[in-house]
């Protein structure tokens, strides 16, 4: 194998690479949907209105059967990226899930020219800069009501990326049209400050797949509330976030996992 420049990888390099992949590409998105289920077990309001949208959009998109067959044609094809992505209240609850329990607790970069931030702090060229999500998700100065899990708050606000691809569509339709219109998905009438909400970082060497990440997202857990009802048991410990290096709910979760039953009348 080579890299880029056609230079031989070491084994060292190659080993690492393979790490980079199991860690950001699956480490990161299964911890983050099993904090999504224990929320959603948490908060059975938010899970039912969850349920409803599911529901209505599977109507929509024709995938209505609730028989073993249609199950499996449906983990096989599933609802359209289009219906899912189309899932307001889907996205509402996975940004504010990513949000109050970021999966990357802490990121390192290191810093490849001197840089004066904060007044007159220098950080020197080769330094090594921490940031926290965990810390930048839950700072009030950002967020309202920070240490309560409310995906409502994101109906009325939108995320920079968002932002930045509304403009990114109205720049593209003004060169077509005299007539400037949005098309983005998002009806947001405010956004984040950008580094407010940074699951997956940002910048340009931000998480680089951030949209198959919440994709994959989406489709699973729609897929599975779709079908089940998770309940939290009545003894079930307070679950912590301990960094190992993703976000670990400790104790384990354990939800009960209902099939759901559906009057097709």
């Amino acid at each position: 194998l080579k890299d880029e420049n056609g230079k031989l990888l070491s084994d060292e390099s190659i080993i690492d690479q393979c790490k980079l992949f199991l860690l950001a590409g699956q480490e990161t998105s299964a911890t983050g949907m099993t904090w999504i289920l224990y929320l959603l077990a948490s908060h059975p309001d938010i899970q039912e209105t969850l349920y409803k949208e599911i529901i209505s959009t599977f109507k929509k998109d024709g995938d209505d059967d609730d028989n073993d067959d249609a199950l499996l044609k449906m983990m096989s094809t599933g609802p359209s990226a289009v219906a899912i992505d189309g899932m307001k209240y889907l996205s509402q609850v996975i940004k504010e899930a990513l949000r109050y329990r970021p999966p990357a607790v802490t990121v390192m970069r290191k810093c490849e020219h001197d840089d004066k931030v904060l007044g007159d702090c220098v950080i020197p060229a080769g330094a090594i800069v921490y940031t926290s999500p965990w810390v930048v998700h839950h700072y009030a100065g950002n967020w309202t009501r920070p240490e309560e899990f409310d995906p409502s708050r994101w109906a009325t606000i939108g995320t920079h990326e968002e932002a930045s691809s509304s403009s990114s569509s109205s720049a593209s339709l003004s060169n077509t049209s005299n007539t400037t219109t949005s098309t983005s998905s998002s009806s947001s009438s405010s956004y984040v400050q950008p580094g407010a909400f940074i699951p997956f970082m940002m910048g340009s060497r931000n998480c680089i797949g951030n949209r198959f990440a919440m994709l994959e997202m989406k489709a699973v857990i729609a897929l599975l509330v779709r079908r089940f009802q998770f309940v939290l048991p009545d003894d079930h410990p307070v679950v912590a976030g301990v960094p190992k290096p993703t976000l670990k709910p400790v104790p384990r979760v354990k939800l009960q996992i209902r099939r759901r039953r559906r009057d097709t009348k």
